[in-house]
């Protein structure tokens, strides 16, 4: 009886190891600049919120010192309507994989997995609407 458990609980570790890519490293560097903006909404009183946005071109090393990531964000003007009847534009990150390249720790060109791509996703607020007060 207690090798089968022991069995069971070493096939239940085992399974449940992570079988993504490991990236060998467990932090990361970013370089690359921002730019800082304000934008105001209506509400009963109007509410001016601070943000940034990433400019030209965004380099991700690792804890280890090397390059993980590089490649520029898109940026676009996004116009949020329906909060107090007042509209209000700010400018907004995206990416487009094309832009980006991605290395492994030898240095070789490799193609991005979700654990890459989460990586350089642009944070500008804790959440896309503002109006929720967690960012």
């Amino acid at each position: 009886m207690k090798k089968f458990i022991f069995l069971f609980f070493l096939t239940v570790l085992l399974s449940c190891k992570n079988s993504n890519n490991n990236l060998g490293y467990e932090s990361f560097i970013s370089e690359g600049k921002a730019k800082n903006d304000v934008l105001t909404f209506c509400s009963t009183v109007a509410q001016e919120i601070e943000y940034n946005y990433r400019i030209g071109v965004w380099t991700f090393k690792s804890s280890h010192g090397y390059k993980i990531a590089q490649g520029e964000y898109n940026i676009s003007d996004e116009v949020v309507e329906g909060h107090d009847g007042c509209p209000y534009k700010y400018r907004k990150n995206s990416i487009n994989l094309e832009n980006w390249k991605f290395w492994n720790e030898k240095g070789e060109l490799i193609e991005p997995n979700q654990k890459l791509i989460n990586l350089i996703q642009p944070i500008q607020f804790k959440t896309d609407d503002p109006f929720q007060n967690n960012y």
